[in-house]
């Protein structure tokens, strides 16, 4: 049963390296999903097909399937007459307020961000108009990195409705570790994206959020990246598994 058809506010800031940058397109999608259920919302898989334009998009919405704890989602992202991307969402039925909303939490030891800001390791994109990020080294693809993100002050409005959406966005920041390597590819756009958040609603983050961030494996036309967000008192937010496709720079 398709649950919801229409046209999606879209930000113009979010413009990435060709098109809309892939986390906020994750982000509207989030939101999306979040608009048509009452359950809270546990993960999001997507996969793109093809690029986003910076024009208006539609969201279709289906229920597959809704049980006594879970709900099932399926999203199609329409732009032009064509589907750009698909995804699928998982959703749990939330606590009654006499259960405890959960029993553990990964946490680490909170730390602030780098004071000296030591560039982002990549040419500028529009949307780092909005966004500040401060990288503990520069990107790498042999060891994990660290990164801290925030909307820069003065930013009232993130283009965005829910918590899930924004931290969903902000996952896709670090600036990928191969662009670490002596010739680096011109961008590499997301394939498929997914998106596990952690038990608590986070509100809209405005302070900063680490980024902890690893290259799984390369080759010579994919890799798998990961991150894991983290709010300020060290806890985790959601964590992200993609895959992207490498555009070399013509030879």
């Amino acid at each position: 049963m398709t649950m919801a058809v229409g046209a999606i506010p879209v930000d113009s800031r979010w413009i990435g390296y060709d098109g809309y940058f892939g986390g906020y397109v994750v982000g509207l999608l989030v939101d999306a999903a979040a608009a048509a259920s009452t359950y809270r919302l546990s993960s999001i898989s997507v996969n793109f097909v093809s690029r986003i334009l910076v024009d208006a998009v539609e969201i279709d919405v289906e229920r597959v399937h809704r049980g006594r704890s879970t709900e099932l989602l399926r999203l199609v992202l329409w732009q032009d007459g064509r589907i750009r991307v698909h995804a699928t969402a998982e959703l749990l039925r939330a606590p009654t307020p006499e259960v405890a909303p959960h029993t553990w939490v990964r946490s680490r030891e909170p730390a602030d961000p780098p004071v000296e800001d030591i560039g982002l390791g990549r040419d500028h994109l529009p949307f780092d108009d909005l966004i500040e990020m401060r990288l503990a080294a520069p990107p790498r693809i042999d060891a994990g990195t660290t990164s801290w993100v925030r909307f820069r002050p003065g930013v009232s409005e993130t283009g965005l409705v829910t918590g899930e959406a924004v931290v969903a966005a902000l996952l896709d920041m670090p600036t990928p570790g191969l662009f670490g390597v002596p010739d680096p590819p011109a961008f590499v756009p997301s394939i498929d994206y997914t998106v596990h958040f952690g038990p608590g609603a986070p509100e809209e983050p405005r302070e900063w959020v680490r980024l902890d961030h690893a290259t799984a494996w390369v080759t010579a036309h994919h890799c798998v990246d990961e991150v894991t967000a983290w709010n300020a008192d060290g806890q985790v937010l959601a964590t992200v598994r993609q895959t992207r496709s490498i555009r070399w720079e013509p030879r």
